[in-house]
């Protein structure tokens, strides 16, 4: 198991089903950051509100200014869910 303790983590996908069960666990291990990326802004928003330390990026993992603005979050792991 990697130590992800006060690490900054990238969801891709993490609005989904299987995303917000990621966050959710992510949130017990005791990450500094969760940056989430997914493209339905509704649903990142709940995740804001139903989760503590998480980061949302709007937008499709496959436009690289979206990637780009992830990275600016110096991400140190990645889960790709999309």
């Amino acid at each position: 198991m990697i130590n992800l303790k006060e690490k900054n983590v990238l969801v891709t996908g993490g609005s989904g089903f299987l995303g917000r069960k990621l966050v959710e666990r992510l949130q017990s291990y005791g990450c500094n950051s969760i940056i989430v990326v997914a493209r339905d802004e509704g649903k990142l928003i709940h995740l804001t509100q139903d989760y503590k330390n998480i980061k949302i990026v709007t937008g499709d993992i496959s436009d690289k200014f979206v990637i780009q603005q992830c990275f600016t979050y110096r991400v140190d792991c990645i889960f790709h869910l999309a």
